[in-house]
């Protein structure tokens, strides 16, 4: 499995470059998929994450958003295991997630709202 190595804005790094360390590619993967709106990419209307499915609804459930994030963690190759939480404050209408997910034992995928996922070792 590889992937085109993108800049932290989601441009494509030119020249061409080509991730082919499994830990990267889902790091790679995590973030494109974070960051698409699912329907919004007219090659894929099923890329992306279904943001639009929780926000924007007159009712937002913290359960169904961390379900959700869970099982579009797991979809990710590589993937064993993914805790996450999430936060709706309806007063400041504000939305906040993390989630820490295990590619290996010894490397942890990290991130959520405002922090792309990162690569951390068991070892450091």
């Amino acid at each position: 499995m590889s992937t085109t190595l993108r800049t932290s804005g989601g441009d494509l790094v030119l020249p061409r470059v080509v991730v082919t360390d499994p830990a990267s590619v889902a790091v790679q993967s995590i973030r494109d998929g974070l960051q698409l709106f699912r329907g919004s990419w007219f090659l894929d209307l099923n890329a992306g994450f279904a943001w639009l499915s929780f926000l924007g609804q007159k009712i937002v459930s913290d359960n169904q958003i961390v379900a959700a994030l869970k099982a579009f963690l797991m979809s990710v190759p590589g993937i064993v295991s993914v805790v996450a939480t999430a936060t709706f404050d309806r007063t400041a209408r504000a939305f906040s997630y993390t989630y820490q997910a295990t590619f290996n034992p010894d490397v942890i995928i990290t991130g959520g709202s405002g922090q792309p996922a990162a690569i951390s070792t068991g070892s450091s």
